[in-house]
């Protein structure tokens, strides 16, 4: 059976970062297809000018793929609605098996700085007003429309370093947590209507066969690199310290 995953997140959140090596490395997926990659491809210097453009090439390539029974993945923030039907029609009809890994924010301001601190470092911009809303719809349709179709997910907070597991699950097994309360913080404001299951002791959850305690190190080694880019490049670098956004000198950076 063909897999597709998902790297999800709000912008900002290290996807981009993490997606080479729990993709590439680890899954062997040879097929990523990132919007942005594309959208810097057609307009290296304005890549913001091009994204509808990079949209439609993205979800041409998408197609082609599943059409072909290829494994593969993407990037998303999870703020559009219209992947769902589509991935639930390539499991109904292909066969794939849907993996979803989510890295969460604590807020949508801390998404906003982190993209200014990537554009200082000639990354692309977004639009802080579309930052701060698609991190809204993306955790809302992480808990109304895809966890509910994958056949493994995991959702990690990415706001430090290292990353912490919130909560994971395979198949129909009940959902393992991390962190029970800030998984049931997310939820209610979401105002999700999930049925609570129970949390389990037995089998470590996987996504897509990798354990999740794997998934994590490759979370931190992803946040440790970032780490020692920041702090070489002489960069400050967003974090979340005792309930509030920080936003840490590159001299006090940390590097292992």
């Amino acid at each position: 059976m063909p897999d597709l995953v998902v790297i999800a997140g709000p912008n900002g959140a290290g996807k981009s970062t993490a997606a080479p090596l729990l993709i590439g490395e680890r899954l062997g997926i040879v097929e990523f297809v990132n919007a942005d990659v594309i959208a810097s491809g057609l307009a290296a210097f304005a890549p913001g000018r091009v994204a509808v453009e990079a949209g439609r090439i993205m979800l041409r390539r998408l197609n082609e793929l599943a059409a072909s029974g290829a494994d593969f993945a993407f990037e998303t923030t999870l703020a559009s609605r219209s992947f769902a039907p589509w991935i639930e029609m390539l499991r109904r009809e292909r066969g794939y098996r849907f993996h979803l890994a989510f890295l969460w924010l604590p807020s949508a301001e801390m998404a906003v700085l982190r993209v200014a601190g990537r554009v200082r470092q000639g990354g692309h911009a977004v639009a802080p007003n579309d930052i701060r809303r698609r991190y809204a719809r993306g955790i809302a349709n992480f808990f109304e429309l895809y966890a509910p179709i994958a056949d493994s997910w995991e959702i990690h907070q990415n706001s430090s370093s290292p990353p912490e597991l919130i909560a994971a699950r395979e198949g129909s097994a009940p959902i393992r947590y991390g962190n029970r309360m800030l998984w049931e913080m997310i939820r209610n404001r979401m105002m999700a209507k999930e049925k609570d299951l129970e949390y389990e002791t037995g089998a470590e959850p996987r996504l897509m066969g990798v354990p999740v305690s794997e998934v994590m190190r490759i979370f931190d080694r992803a946040g440790r690199e970032v780490l020692a880019r920041h702090k070489a490049l002489g960069h400050p670098i967003v974090i979340w310290r005792d309930g509030r956004v920080v936003e840490v000198p590159p001299e006090e950076i940390e590097v292992d």
